[in-house]
């Protein structure tokens, strides 16, 4: 098994398990470790199997569709709307890039951009059938 997100800082001799070890031993595998060394400095160490934050989020697409809703049709003075509106009116998924680009401009909450982008990387032609059918436009 590959770890990522390794952030390995000054002296790395934490008295941990090789990476070989992790391997062969599952026991001694961890979803997620965060190891300090006794002294409190810099040196921190995340293990986090390869896919385990994806296995973890997964896209809230009821969440999806009020934010979008909000952002189409609810909020005022909402920046990026217009460039939103275009975007889904273009009547092709393959625009999932521009209207991902038009939604960060009228928000800026990173858990809501990101739940956007779980979703297109989902699935991005559904993404794009619900944006267009709050603009009440035919889905494509």
């Amino acid at each position: 098994m590959q770890y990522g997100g390794l952030a390995i800082t000054g002296d790395t001799s934490f008295g941990l398990p090789s990476r070989r070890q992790l391997d062969r031993d599952p026991a001694s595998k961890a979803a997620h470790a965060d190891l300090l060394d006794d002294d409190k400095k810099k040196r921190i160490l995340f293990l986090v199997p390869h896919g385990a934050r994806e296995e973890i989020m997964s896209a809230n697409w009821k969440s999806v569709k009020d934010d979008l809703d909000w952002s189409l049709n609810q909020g005022q003075d909402v920046k990026g709307r217009a460039e939103l509106r275009e975007a889904f009116s273009k009547g092709d998924a393959k625009e999932i890039g521009h209207v991902i680009e038009a939604f960060k401009m009228g928000q800026r909450d990173s858990h809501k951009l990101a739940n956007l982008a779980r979703c297109a990387q989902e699935d991005d032609k559904r993404l794009y059938n619900i944006g267009r059918k709050l603009i009440e436009l035919k889905p494509s």
